[in-house]
């Protein structure tokens, strides 16, 4: 067992050390268009400055001109990491139920360990990071409605979404 853990505990540290030496490239907080989309859901890297995070996402925009609901999917424990795909593979029954839905749905996927929680697992850097993405989103399509935010979690990801409501009632 100790030494599964020393394993983990290196992955954690690994993961921590590629995004604060990713950070120091970016004079900015932004949105990078990454490739390849799968399901009509393009990809995407958030770099945020601010809260010292960056993770992929999948989104699929609403093509409605007037405003509608953004559904955001939080993933298990198990699908985080930064291949954006496996946080799809975790949402496909959400993908089934609003497929044919007029909405746009966004599928972020948590960065591995240390970078994840602060300690005591208080304080959510990574979530930080999805709250700014989300106004970023807003800001940019003037379709999302600000008003009509779902947010949707299994496991860790559930864990996520009451620690959100928490934290930004509004």
């Amino acid at each position: 067992p100790f030494k599964r853990y020393k394993k983990i505990l290196r992955r954690l540290h690994n993961a921590w050390s590629d995004i604060s030496d990713s950070l120091n490239s970016y004079d900015n907080s932004q949105i990078q268009k990454t490739a390849p989309d799968i399901l009509a859901f393009k990809s995407f890297k958030w770099v945020d400055k601010e809260n010292s995070v960056i993770f992929p996402f999948r989104m699929k925009l609403s093509k409605s001109k007037e405003k509608q609901p953004l559904v955001i999917f939080l993933h298990g424990a198990g699908a985080m990491g930064r291949d954006n795909i496996k946080q799809l593979f975790d949402g496909l029954p959400v993908i089934s139920k609003i497929k044919n839905r007029d909405c746009s749905v966004l599928f972020p996927q948590a960065p591995y360990g240390s970078n994840a929680f602060s300690a005591g697992g208080v304080t959510f850097l990574y979530l930080n990071g999805l709250k700014a993405l989300t106004e970023k989103l807003i800001e940019e399509h003037n379709n999302i409605d600000r008003d009509r935010i779902y947010l949707v979690g299994t496991s860790f990801g559930g864990g996520c979404v009451w620690q959100l409501i928490w934290d930004y009632p509004e």
